[in-house]
Formats: structure tokens, sequence, C-alpha cells
């Protein structure tokens, strides 16, 4: 029997995969567990639409995330805060808050869990802030300054 995976199988294939399964493979355990349905011509064509909008949303998705990459590389953010004399943060500066500037700066939202603070900085001047994306790190330059 002809069957198209719903979802992926082991030893099988991965999701909408077209595999030849003996019939009672198929009726006493794809079947009823929902990991595969019968071939038809309308669920294969089904199934090749949304491969084709899958294709498209994963192409643009490599865009969109070049130009997030372009543009937190060839960004200096500016953060004015108190501090005492000794150059020292009142109160630091946390992922938070650093999303949220690259947000008003460059109009980006950036997920917290990217933004890769030990702690929060506490010294006025120059910082890296690694910034994780597709498990690849990028860097975010950041100044400082005293109110």
């Amino acid at each position: 029997m002809e069957v198209i995976l719903l979802k992926n199988v082991p030893k099988i294939g991965t999701r909408g995969d077209i595999k030849k399964i003996a019939d009672g493979y198929a009726r006493n355990f794809l079947f009823p567990n929902g990991l595969a349905a019968k071939a038809t011509e309308a669920l294969k064509a089904d199934f090749a639409k949304q491969t084709k909008v899958a294709e498209r949303n994963k192409i643009q998705l490599k865009k969109d995330e070049e130009k997030l990459i372009s543009q937190i590389e060839n960004s200096h953010l500016l953060f004015v805060e108190s501090a005492s004399n000794a150059g020292r943060l009142f109160k630091g500066i946390n992922a938070a808050q650093i999303a949220e500037k690259v947000k008003e700066t460059l109009g980006l939202t950036i997920d917290l869990n990217s933004i890769q603070l030990a702690k929060p900085i506490k010294e006025i001047g120059e910082h890296t802030i690694p910034i994780i994306i597709n498990n690849k790190q990028y860097s975010l330059l950041m100044s400082i300054k005293q109110k």
C-alpha cells in the first residue's frame, strides 16, 4: 500500500515522504497512530503545495536573518546612564534593556535568549555583546556614557 507519512517515523521516513508499506503495518500501526494516510492524488497534491510554501518561507526567513545579522554587526548602541565618579553604573544594563534599545534604534526584535550576558553590565565604556542567532555567534557593539 502506498502511504504519505504525516509525521517522522523512525526507519521508515520523514513527514511528507511517500512510501510503499505492507498493508497490515499501515492499517494496524501507522493509520491508528496518525503517522500516515493513504496516498491519494489529492493528498499528494496538498503535500506538494505545502512543501513549496515551506520552501518559500524558508528562503524568506534566510533573507530576513541575513538582514538582521548585517544590521546587528554594523550598528553601535549608545546608553547614557547615571554613574559614580569611578565609572560604575548605579543600575546595571541587562539583556531586556539591550533588546529594547535594539528595537528603538534599529527597529529589530531580538529574542532575549539570543543576548548572551552572564551578568548585567555595570561599567562605563565600550562593550561587545555576544548575540546567538541559529547557533552562530555575532557581536553587537555598545557604548555606555555617564549622564
